[in-house]
């Protein structure tokens, strides 16, 4: 919702008109005619009128204003957003091994049969092979998920329950070569919430890091990094799962694969990202689970920890990497004359690199050097040196905007839109020297001398300063711009519908770079290729009204602990975990329940494993602890518990209704039970039994005579932990929750079916 903005004034025309009307007998009693004819009420209406526009105009806040105030509080309006999505790759038969480079482009056509190109976001190494199989299971019971995720269904890759000893089974149809890195893609949730939680999981542990009291400023905080060290995302380590991969001997046998040719990037599968593992060569072919065909198996184990929630699988793709819907937006050559003389070391293609250039009255390259200092650095995509008399060539990844005009505020369209302004870099050639310019939101702090530029990146503008801020492009400039392109909204493709190499420039450069021939034989390399996901997440740019409504998201949001709903809202927000419940409870300490302790606040959070006693691990209380910490007021002591638990087990006899089967009812009333008496989903309301609530006698007869198919409830008992059958009330203590036991449902009249005219 956008932002409501205060009325200053409510005041129209005629309410000043009468006003003014009303104060004449105060300040002019002689004045009697008040009829529109007298020409002091014409003034007094002009008068009226101006203020009235005034007034307006007060409560008018520009768009400008607007825009500062959320740069006061930290926001911009996003710019364009490029859609993400999952590309699997397999190569033709016999292929040997080889690493596609990063930022390969691939192609598919939307629904009106448009291009819409893909790059991809890391290098890849290849192998031949297809995946066959996926299955978890315990190693005693199997399930096969290959089917499901064929079909595009998510599936728990560990089972509901996810604890150690659990594993994901991945077989393959052929063994992956000595020494070879082969690469899984696994999708655990959708690809712009999973990219923002591991930004938010990285500043998270770079915030704890700077807050660490090291004392020599050099000792790692919580094994992850230095105080002021940014995290790397890509290695980012679960707060209590520990995994463990393994692969399949010639003898029958699981042996783990060694740590260090393991890299995983799925922080225990609860982010997408890659795992990449060199097997040894000792791989052999086996029948594993439920699939009958002998496949290359690897799988990865739950080695310790637990999970908060059950971690879901959407795909696994053998050669899958991430991929987003961007390109290199230009391609700008110059022609290098025959007799130009060219000095420094000259770069290879797909190097970047950095030149002075000077150009002839003919546009022709006269003088080119290649290195020195101070120069910006762009991306070679060819380049031939002139020799025997012939002209040589030198092409750059930028794209031509157009010339320095000298004139104020000057604007260009780039040749293409939308762009990504994560990367854009505008340049100009001005004499044979480069300028590289600086982004700006605006120019109210430049000076005449700054070469700064602002950008508006879902129409493709730049505007340059007028002199006096910002200073102006000297006529004759060349100016460039080295920036990416996104179709945005444009580029949310479904599945298999990328499916070609492009033969590009940027993919002619990295082929050459990485001496894989050209862009046209290293097509030829591929049999298949595919998204194996749904492209999703592109987005236009953020309007201004958007940006508002996310500020005010942001300010209702707590970021500081000092009321218990606040200490409640931000154990369930901490990065890379999932608390379902939380509840704080002030001037109690965990250790001394029956005794105030000003200070304290206890937090008591919930899981979602395991089921039917969700425990809070030794990792998750320590992750929500250190959050907390960072945000307490100081003075305030934070202690993170788990619940304790009670079994609930009822012991009733009830007389259903004429008509009603035994079996079926005793199914519906157990389940109500059961439900009833969750400690996440069950209580009173629906929404986890409180902590500390006593199970009521009176609440237990209400569950089972509301059940369809109950006419009442003839005999009752509560059974407690497994003890002696209770006919009262059962106490819980402060941080008691209950959980379901083992029930006990006498069907009066052993459930027969009575007819409709006979009574019991």
């Amino acid at each position: 919702m956008p932002l409501t903005l205060p009325n200053l004034d409510d005041r129209r025309w005629a309410d000043l008109v009468e006003e003014a009307r009303s104060l004449i007998p105060v300040y002019g009693p002689e004045w009697t005619d008040h009829n529109i004819h007298d020409p002091g009420i014409m003034l007094v209406e002009l008068f009226a009128w101006i203020a009235e526009t005034d007034i307006y105009r007060l409560n008018q806040i520009p768009e400008r204003h607007r825009r500062k105030f959320l740069w006061l509080l930290g926001i911009q309006p996003r710019g364009p957003r490029p859609a993400l999505t999952v590309l699997s790759v397999e190569t033709r038969p016999g292929t040997t091994p080889f690493v596609l480079p990063w930022g390969a482009e691939f192609e598919g056509l939307d629904a009106r049969g448009r291009p819409v190109r893909f790059r991809t976001l890391r290098s890849l190494p290849l192998v031949p092979g297809r995946l066959r199989a996926v299955q978890s299971g315990d190693g005693a019971q199997f399930t096969d998920l290959t089917l499901r995720l064929q079909r595009g269904e998510p599936v728990q890759m560990f089972g509901p329950d996810a604890g150690p000893g659990a594993a994901l089974y991945i077989g393959l149809e052929e063994r992956p070569p000595t020494d070879a890195t082969v690469t899984f893609m696994f999708s655990v949730a959708d690809q712009v919430p999973s990219a923002e939680e591991r930004r938010r999981l990285a500043d998270e542990a770079s915030d704890r890091a700077k807050a660490c009291r090291a004392p020599d400023g050099l000792t790692r905080c919580e094994g992850h990094a230095a105080p002021g060290e940014r995290v790397d995302e890509t290695r980012l380590d679960h707060h209590s799962v520990r995994t463990s991969w393994e692969y399949l001997d010639s003898g029958g046998a699981w042996r783990t694969v060694a740590p260090d040719r393991v890299i995983d990037e799925t922080r225990g599968f609860t982010l997408n990202g890659a795992v990449e593992i060199r097997p040894p060569a000792s791989l052999e072919a086996s029948r594993v689970g439920r699939v009958d065909e002998e496949l290359y198996y690897l799988r990865c184990r739950v080695a310790s920890g637990a999970y908060d929630d059950a971690p879901w699988l959407h795909n696994v793709s053998l050669n899958g990497v991430a991929a987003e819907q961007a390109h290199r937006a230009g391609f700008l050559s110059w022609p290098i004359a025959a007799e130009a003389v060219v000095e420094g070391l000259a770069p290879s293609v797909g190097d970047r690199a950095g030149f002075r250039i000077r150009l002839n009255a003919g546009g022709q390259a006269a003088h080119v050097s290649f290195g020195g200092s101070g120069l910006p650095h762009l991306e070679i995509l060819e380049y031939n040196a002139p020799s025997a008399g012939e002209p040589g060539v030198l092409a750059v990844a930028a794209d031509r905007v157009g010339s320095g005009s000298g004139e104020r505020a000057q604007e260009y369209r780039l040749p293409i839109a939308p762009v990504l302004s994560s990367d854009f870099r505008l340049l100009t050639l001005e004499e044979g020297a480069w300028t590289e310019w600086s982004m700006r939101v605006d120019f109210d702090a430049s000076r005449a001398r700054d070469s700064h530029f602002v950008l508006d990146a879902q129409r493709g503008v730049v505007t340059f300063g007028d002199g006096r801020q910002g200073r102006v492009p000297p006529p004759g400039a060349l100016i460039m711009a080295a920036c990416d392109a996104t179709r945005a909204d444009g580029g949310n493709l479904d599945r298999d519908r990328v499916n070609r190499f492009v033969d590009s420039p940027q993919n002619r450069a990295l082929a050459a770079a990485a001496s894989l021939g050209t862009a046209k034989e290293l097509a030829e390399r591929f049999a298949v290729i595919r998204n194996a996901l749904p492209a999703a997440g592109g987005s236009p740019a953020e309007t201004l009204e958007q940006a508002e409504a996310r500020a005010l998201d942001l300010a209702r949001r707590g970021h500081q602990a000092v009321t218990g709903a606040d200490f409640e809202a931000l154990s369930r927000a901490v990065p890379g975990t999932r608390v379902v419940r939380a509840v704080a409870r002030p001037n109690l300490h965990p250790s001394f329940p029956c005794i105030t302790a000003p200070g304290v606040v206890t937090v008591m959070i919930v899981p979602l494993l395991p089921r039917r006693r969700p425990v809070p691990s030794e990792g998750l209380r320590r992750a929500v602890a250190m959050h907390l910490a960072r945000r307490r007021v100081i003075g305030t002591r934070v202690e993170v518990v788990g619940p304790s638990y009670t079994e609930i087990a009822i012991r009733a006899t009830v007389q259903p209704l004429p008509g009603a089967h035994a079996d079926e009812l005793r199914a519906r009333l157990l389940s109500a039970l059961d439900a009833f008496l969750d400690p996440v989903e069950g209580g009173p309301d629906g929404t986890g039994w409180p902590f500390g609530r006593d199970v009521y006698r009176s609440e237990i007869l209400h569950v089972l005579d509301r059940t369809p198919g109950v006419d009442y409830v003839a005999a009752l008992e509560i059974i407690r932990d497994g003890q002696e059958s209770q006919c009262g009330n059962i106490c819980l203590p402060s941080d008691g929750l209950t959980t379901p036991g083992a029930h006990s449902i006498d069907i009066a009249g052993g459930g027969a079916c009575l007819p409709r005219d006979r009574l019991t």
